[in-house]
């Protein structure tokens, strides 16, 4: 019973110190995600096809963040029994996990739209059709993304003993089959379709000659952007990959192993950190991608600091004109300024 309850206490206060280091993070993540979201909605210029697609995926980013956050600080903060536990377990690793899939597989798709409009733009058909084929294809995202993760609802579960530790208790084959399916799904077709379409867009970036007769100048010009297009592909290509790895590697190793987080916590603390941390890093891609938006593409870069900008210097016009109206402010300013 003492090994148990020491095990437990080490638990919360693992997860604790995890949980208060991982909430700024998200929040910070929640945030800067809407922030980029009013940018997006403000300007009339972002009223085109890509960036309704990059919309969708800053909205599943916000709801990543926010839902982050409100667990981590559930944890710390409340305590609740089994039965709760066991509910909010379910809905919000579901709501996380939904909003994930729909986030990449969202990014996948503008990387296929960006594929047809640049490669394939001789394709008439997609060209006439773009905007009805996207929207099909947002509304099987979404399908695809709940239906995958739907099968949390059920396999997630808490522990009586410690009705905070949100875990798959039974990993069976059944279990294992779901954390490979799910690691194809979200994962291995994402990705292979993220490095394909932006491979043969960079391919076709570094090899197409403009037709006509093209000045040095214009020539030198034209180079430039192509190389900087394909670095930023390069960058958030690589960026994506690395940072969503790791939750669907430690998927994986519970699924060969069939062994549960709590079963790998009492084996080694070291293993369960590094599996509490590989959900960290995966989800804490929707912290990273406004990011990546602000530093890869220029037009949301460029009208956030316009926006920016403006709101600064609202604030610097109301400041000026309560000094106006306040002949105290004005006074005590001069004064300040003779001494």
């Amino acid at each position: 019973m003492a090994n148990k309850s020491n095990i437990s206490i080490d638990f919360i206060i693992i997860n604790s110190y995890a949980s208060i280091a991982a909430i700024p993070l998200f929040a910070v993540g929640f945030l800067t995600n809407l922030f980029i979201f009013y940018v997006m909605i403000k300007f009339a210029y972002f009223h085109k096809i890509t960036y309704n697609l990059i919309r969708v995926s800053v909205v599943s980013d916000i709801i990543i963040t926010l839902i982050a956050s409100f667990g981590y600080l559930l944890f710390i903060a409340v305590d609740f029994k089994y039965e709760t536990g066991r509910l909010l377990c379910r809905i919000l690793v579901y709501i996380v996990l939904v909003s994930y899939g729909t986030s990449i597989l969202t990014l996948c798709l503008i990387s296929v739209d960006r594929y047809f409009v640049t490669v394939k733009s001789s394709i008439r058909y997609y060209q006439t059709h773009r905007t009805k084929i996207v929207l099909i294809g947002q509304i099987m995202i979404v399908t695809i993304a709940m239906s995958v993760c739907a099968p949390i609802l059920i396999l997630m579960d808490t522990y009586p003993d410690q009705p905070k530790f949100c875990d798959f208790i039974k990993v069976n084959t059944a279990t294992s089959i779901y954390f490979i399916l799910s690691t194809v799904w979200l994962f291995i077709i994402p990705s292979s379709i993220l490095a394909y379409t932006y491979w043969k867009i960079i391919d076709y970036l570094k090899n197409h000659v403009r037709p006509g007769k093209v000045t040095i100048e214009k020539k030198q010009e034209e180079e430039f952007k192509k190389s900087k297009q394909v670095k930023v592909l390069v960058y958030f290509t690589t960026s994506l990959l690395l940072l969503t790895w790791p939750y669907f590697a430690t998927s994986l190793g519970i699924a060969f192993t069939q062994k549960s987080l709590r079963k790998l916590f009492h084996e080694n603390c070291s293993y369960y950190f590094l599996a509490f941390l590989s959900y960290d890093i995966t989800t804490g891609i929707s912290v990273i991608n406004p990011y990546l938006y602000l530093k890869f593409d220029t037009n949301i870069r460029n009208k956030s600091y316009d926006l920016i900008r403006k709101l600064l210097l609202k604030q610097n016009n109301r400041k000026i004109q309560v000094v106006a109206h306040n002949p105290n402010l004005q006074t005590t300013a001069v004064n300040f300024r003779l001494q």
